[in-house]
């Protein structure tokens, strides 16, 4: 019987059914309560049970491992026109162990936006495909994965590898590449997860703002990579016991310290009758050089308590002075050409705030 292989502890002395029944026909309070306590810790170890054959199962898959000599260490740090940070080198120092174990490895990766998470990503990347693998960099949001794109393309500035967005749309001429080994990193939103989209020599999924992708987007992506490291990534802040019970078949590494010269993040909740003046804030803020982002829920205007899309928030962003710094909009809806014209006018200048 299935309670003959369950600690006592976990029962209560009590048949599961006899749990049930005191959860949903109980015969005093004290029963009831008693009977959900021990209910609440079988669910809990089954959980567990099933992140630790996960596990087990990932250790008895055999993989090449990926040794890293000095020299493509320093190969890989050469591209960086920056020092890591110490928290940041303990984290490679971590992926680094991984690659080298023979077998899959999931890690997850926490850290506060602008701890340089996406910098360890980029290096774990590079060391991949160092030996010759193909990686792939999956973001939730197609603005994301373009903005991944520059960044590797930038970094990777006069290098022979090939790099490849996927995305909604993509030509099957970028996918049979892949599919040939011929694209060393893809880029991309769920597209990557999509059955036409196959790998000749993946060696490592990158998941960024995991937190972000749903139980059976994340299926998919285990599926991805049944046989290759994964590294996820999230800023959301989950004590490490909590993270440990939910993600059990994760190792867990923290990004507990910001790069040099990093300004703290100040956070205010400004009310709607406030709206005129937060507006003369952020204009002084844009004249002394800085710029403002508006990030908004929808596209469209919905219901609700939010019923706000991109072009009512911009069309009333255009009736006060902002109006005369720039304003330009960036949403899934524009065309590619559209989009990157209007990063770009934000990234230069021309624009000093986005919506």
């Amino acid at each position: 019987a299935l309670e003959d292989s369950l600690p006592e502890i976990l029962t209560g002395g009590r048949s599961i059914d006899r749990l049930y029944r005191g959860l949903h026909q109980p015969e005093s309070s004290a029963e009831l309560e008693v009977c959900h306590q021990q209910l609440a810790r079988l669910e809990l170890y089954f959980h567990a049970e099933g992140q630790a054959r996960t596990r087990r199962r990932r250790q008895q898959v055999r993989i090449d491992p990926l040794p890293l000599t000095k020299k493509i260490r320093d190969r890989i740090e050469a591209r960086f026109p920056f020092d890591f940070t110490g928290a940041q080198n303990r984290v490679i120092g971590e992926i680094d162990q991984d690659l080298q174990a023979g077998f899959p490895r999931a890690r997850l990766v926490q850290g506060d936006v602008g701890s340089g998470k996406t910098a360890v990503a980029l290096w774990a990347i590079l060391a991949a495909v160092a030996h010759g693998k193909q990686a792939a960099l999956v973001a939730p949001t197609m603005t994301l994965a373009e903005q991944h794109l520059r960044t590797l393309e930038k970094l990777l500035s006069g290098s022979r590898l090939k790099i490849s967005l996927v995305v909604s749309g993509t030509s099957s001429d970028v996918k049979e590449e892949i599919s040939r080994g011929e694209v060393d990193i893809v880029v991309g939103t769920h597209a990557v997860m999509s059955d036409s989209v196959q790998f000749q020599r993946l060696a490592l999924v990158v998941v960024d703002e995991e937190q972000k992708f749903g139980v059976g987007q994340r299926q998919k992506l285990a599926a991805k990579g049944a046989s290759v490291h994964r590294l996820h990534l999230s800023a959301t802040p989950i004590p490490r016991s909590l993270a440990l019970a939910l993600r059990g078949e994760f190792d867990l590494s923290r990004v507990d310290e910001k790069p040099p010269g990093r300004q703290p993040v100040k956070t205010r909740r400004v009310p709607s009758d406030r709206f005129p003046a937060a507006i003369d804030f952020l204009c002084r803020e844009i004249d002394d050089g800085q710029r403002a982002l508006f990030v908004v829920p929808r596209i469209e205007d919905g219901d609700g308590d939010d019923p706000q899309g991109v072009e009512q928030v911009a069309k009333r962003l255009l009736e006060t002075t902002l109006a005369s710094r720039g304003i330009t909009l960036l949403q899934g809806r524009l065309s590619p050409e559209e989009r990157s014209r209007n990063m770009e006018k934000f990234r230069q200048g021309r624009s000093a705030a986005r919506v």
